[in-house]
């Protein structure tokens, strides 16, 4: 699994593509967008998480900000997905819960008025709140979606808050009231990598959106990411991005 970097950072953040993408497939990943794939044709499967969804021709999949995904493509499909930043819809960014994710939105040619609409942010906020609403709608409990996810959303929300402090999975699990090793096991699960990992992963994630939009110096920008130094900065950069911070501002201008 790894973090996908590009606009994360952003604010006021829309995207959709002119064309649908046929027989769409995209490895496990997370970023701090969310993300909302429509089936025209045929049938994409999504993993959210540890679960995989069947989405149908005129069923979508939300996924919220922070919760690891991925698409494979079973059959011949034609998908529409829209990737959009959290201030468009503010409610849903820290839910306590996963909410049963795949939606049949009843909206006449919803890609259509959404292309139409691109440079209106009001009316394009307006259609993201009638998917929005039909979020969790007729959900079978039977196909109830695991804690794992859940968990996935309000770790990444907490380290949205905690990230420039020292942070640690003991403090998080008392934070959450959780055992210390049934965390350990989730973080295991959820992100393949020991948790001190995610955190660098998550300061890192944030850093090249600060080296990227910023003219913020590499030290400054270490220590707003919570790096207790400039060497520690630089060697986790090195590792994650394959090069240093300078190098990556550089290729970025």
């Amino acid at each position: 699994m790894f973090y996908e970097h590009i606009h994360s950072e952003e604010t006021d953040y829309f995207y959709l593509p002119e064309e649908p993408h046929r027989d769409f497939q995209f490895p496990l990943h997370l970023h701090k967008n969310f993300e909302f794939v429509y089936v025209e044709e045929g049938c994409l499967q999504v993993t959210i998480g540890n679960t995989a969804f069947a989405v149908h021709a005129g069923e979508g999949a939300l996924v919220l900000p922070g919760q690891p995904h991925a698409f494979v493509s079973q059959e011949l499909n034609l998908c529409w997905p829209m990737i959009f930043s959290a201030d468009y819809l503010p409610e849903l960014r820290r839910v306590e819960r996963t909410l049963y994710p795949v939606v049949r939105p009843a909206i006449p040619d919803l890609y259509g008025q959404l292309c139409a609409c691109r440079g209106n942010r009001f009316r394009v906020k307006s259609l993201l709140y009638a998917i929005a609403a039909c979020y969790g709608e007729g959900a079978p409990l039977e196909r109830s979606v695991p804690e794992d996810d859940s968990l996935s959303c309000r770790i990444v929300a907490y380290l949205d808050t905690h990230y420039t402090e020292p942070v640690t999975l003991r403090g998080m699990a008392e934070h959450f009231g959780y055992n210390y090793r049934y965390l350990s096991g989730v973080v295991n699960r959820l992100y393949g990598v020991p948790f001190p990992q995610v955190v660098h992963r998550y300061r890192i994630d944030h850093a090249c959106g600060l080296l990227r939009t910023t003219d913020g110096s590499v030290t400054e920008i270490a220590q707003s990411c919570g790096f207790d130094s400039l060497r520690s900065f630089n060697r986790c950069f090195k590792e994650q991005m394959g090069c240093t911070p300078r190098e990556y501002r550089g290729r970025c201008v």
